[in-house]
């Protein structure tokens, strides 16, 4: 489960949105180098900068909601793997489904995220969106 999670979340970061709405025209052509970027800019030490912010996930393409940045695993590194994860909390009132989002935030800009409800409470939803890579 561990890789599967991030498998797709490094499927998604790397791939046009237009491939992620159903498009079936040649991904390679319309691959973009600085899509390789995102992975580098998405690393733990950029998201703990931005611990206790504000992040607007874009859940349909009228509806965005805020969730904030509560938490950021430490990075840990096995067998060459690179792995973190991130928890998000949001209203309980507006929760979603798991799925690939765009998440934009005024320091990061906008990028996809694979991102699972693992529970609520009283005080919000809480999303977790775990990373993965090779280094």
């Amino acid at each position: 489960m561990f890789l599967g999670r991030s498998s797709v979340f490094s499927l998604a970061a790397v791939l046009p949105l237009s491939a992620h709405a159903g498009h079936n025209s040649a991904v390679s052509a319309n691959f973009d180098a600085s899509r390789l970027d995102l992975l580098g800019r998405l690393t733990s030490e950029s998201f703990s900068r931005n611990l206790n912010t504000s992040f607007e996930i874009q859940v349909w393409a009228l509806n965005t909601q805020e969730l904030e940045l509560i938490e950021v695993s430490k990075k840990k590194v096995h067998r060459g793997i690179e792995s973190f994860d991130l928890l998000f909390r949001g209203k309980k009132e507006n929760q979603f489904t798991q799925g690939t989002y765009i998440i934009n935030h005024a320091g990061m800009g906008s990028f996809p995220v694979f991102v699972v409800p693992v529970g609520n409470a009283n005080n919000g939803a809480f999303y977790q969106a775990v990373f993965s890579r090779m280094r």
